[in-house]
């Protein structure tokens, strides 16, 4: 069996936070009265309740040729396998970053609060200092806390380098915005998504519903 990692794009709906739904109760009746399969999923980083209307696989032959998409992927394969990165390469990283602001930010309702230029250069300075951090010689206790402030520092970054520059961030925001444009949906698309979202089950438990990138392993 072949094993690696896919990107793509597919229709969600996301449900309001803390909402679930029952597979018999609320999904049966909407795949039968729909004739489509509706998958249930949660998000793996925020814990949300979701349903797939048009999984990845159904946009794949129109992505694979696509030259903007291409890019994307590339760079974040390219990303997985390379060194340890600087920030400063990190953050020339646009489709990476793209990735990141669509997993860990887009769809998260609990964001922390955007530090100033100043305090993300002093997180950047932290995180350099700890990197180059050496544990031989340290107690157990000793390199756990260091380990924990690692983990903090690069937990901060993660949202940080994007978030706290406001322009830096619309430029991500529209640059996912135009990674999500190269997928039309047909007409015939369209009227099965307002079918499904005008649903009398989902009345009042959607939370946000449209194309979505999404990435994972097969």
């Amino acid at each position: 069996m072949v094993h690696g990692t896919y990107y793509g794009i597919q229709y969600e709906i996301y449900l309001k936070p803390n909402i679930y739904i029952d597979f018999f109760n609320d999904l049966l009746p909407i795949w039968i009265e729909s004739r489509t399969k509706i998958e249930i999923e949660y998000d793996k980083y925020n814990g949300r309740c979701k349903l797939i209307i048009f999984p990845y696989n159904q946009f794949d032959k129109h992505l694979i040729k696509n030259k903007l998409f291409k890019q994307y992927v590339r760079e974040n394969l390219e990303c997985k396998y390379s060194k340890e990165l600087t920030e400063e390469e990190i953050r020339e990283l646009l489709f990476f970053n793209v990735n990141q602001y669509s997993v860990f930010i887009k769809h998260n309702l609990n964001l922390p609060e955007k530090v100033t230029n100043d305090e993300f250069k002093k997180l950047v300075e932290s995180w350099k200092i700890i990197q180059d951090e050496r544990t031989a010689t340290l107690s157990e206790k000793e390199c756990i806390e260091i380990e924990t402030e690692r983990n903090e520092l690069f937990y901060k970054l993660k949202y940080q380098r994007i978030m706290h520059d406001p322009e830096y961030f619309e430029k991500i925001i529209n640059l996912e915005k135009q990674l999500i444009e190269q997928v039309n949906l047909t007409e015939q698309q369209l009227e099965l998504v307002n079918k499904v979202i005008s649903h009398p089950k989902l009345e009042g438990l959607i939370g946000w519903h449209g194309l979505n990138l999404v990435d994972g392993f097969y």
